[in-house]
Parts: structure tokens; C-alpha cells; sequence
């Protein structure tokens, strides 16, 4: 899990900060890598091969979205559903959400360890091996 400080203007104007938390677990990996074709390893190299901005813009999108959530009182879960009603969609049409993504999309070190940071202890290791081999 990850939390990030994103710093925005508000609608008013204002300068604002929201301090929001990323994670993605095991189970969430799974279901992200069974509902795209070729899995997650077929969706990033179809995105990377296609070089189209469009595609790596929906791709992020949906992997921010999927990770976030509002972290519980006892500290041991993520919340993303509250009354039925998936915690990304407000995120979504925040100025918080707009800033995020502009900010990992054009700096590749920042997304790579967004990326990172999201993922389970265990799995983002053995991710940071394989990049360190090739």
C-alpha cells in the first residue's frame, strides 16, 4: 500500500491537498489479470508494442482506479465499496484524480514506482528482479 499527498486547486480556486491510499492485493491482482485479454503481462506489452497514448492513458486509469481506496479505522483493509458503491467513482471526477494522473503519466519514474507501490510486498520484489535481469 502507498500513500500519496496529491496537491491540486480546488474548484474555488483554493490550494488543496488529499491525502490518498493505493493497494492492490493479491485477490484484485488476480481479477485485473483474468478480465483482460493475455492478462496484465499481454495488456502491458499490447500497450507498450501499440505506442499510442490513448492506450497507456486507459490503461493507468484503470490500474489507479482499481487500487485506490479509503483506509479503514483499524488500518487492516483497504475500503473500495461503500453502501454498493464503488469509492473510485467519486475519485474519478476529482481535481485530486486529474492531478494524479497527469503527474504519473509524464514522469515514467514516478509511475513505475506508483506501479510498484500498489502492489503486494511479495509480488513487487519479484517484479524489481526481473527489471534488474533485463
Amino acid at each position: 500500500m502507498i500513500k500519496k499527498s496529491i496537491n491540486y486547486t480546488d474548484l474555488e480556486g483554493n490550494a488543496a491537498v488529499e491525502e490518498a491510499y493505493f493497494n492492490l492485493n493479491k485477490l484484485e491482482l488476480l481479477e485485473l489479470n483474468m478480465g483482460v485479454e493475455g492478462g496484465i503481462d499481454g495488456m502491458l506489452n499490447r500497450v507498450s508494442e501499440s505506442n499510442k497514448p490513448s492506450a497507456i492513458f486507459d490503461f493507468i486509469k484503470t490500474f489507479v482506479l482499481k487500487a485506490y481506496g479509503i483506509k479503514s479505522a483499524d488500518g487492516k483493509r483497504l475500503d473500495k465499496v461503500v453502501n454498493g458503491k464503488p469509492i473510485a467513482d467519486d475519485f474519478a471526477q476529482s481535481e485530486a484524480f486529474a492531478e494524479l494522473l497527469v503527474s504519473l503519466l509524464s514522469d515514467e519514474n514516478e509511475m513505475n514506482a506508483f506501479m510498484l507501490g500498489v502492489l503486494p510486498a511479495s509480488m513487487a520484489s519479484e517484479v524489481q528482479k526481473i527489471r534488474e535481469q533485463n
